[in-house]
């Protein structure tokens, strides 16, 4: 139905301008609606980072492992060499088999 009159028009324009949502309301609206990812955001990182902190302490202490293994072995073969002789392998390594072992 088309508005008859001006009156009309005017009531039109002033129903649609008051119930038109502004920039403003807009941006209040996206704000209210974006805080709480915003915290959810802020919660995961700090999780995030602590996990990162976490990881980085068993991967030194796994390096810091592997070393002192390593020191060890080099330790263990120099005592077996002096122990056994040069000829010797390492006490780890498996016998040859008998032959009257089945």
């Amino acid at each position: 139905m088309a508005p008859k009159n001006k009156t009309e028009i005017q009531e039109l324009s002033e129903f649609i301008r008051d119930r038109m949502a502004t920039k403003d309301d807009l941006k209040d609206d996206l704000k209210a609606a974006l805080d709480p990812v915003k915290k959810t955001l802020a919660e995961h990182t700090e999780i995030l980072n602590d996990h990162t902190r976490r990881l980085s302490t068993i991967e030194n202490d796994v390096k810091h492992s592997l070393d002192k293994r390593l020191q060890l072995e080099v330790r263990v073969t120099n005592i077996e060499k002096k122990l056994f002789g040069a000829s010797q392998g390492p006490a780890h390594q498996q016998l040859p088999h008998s032959p009257h072992q089945h």
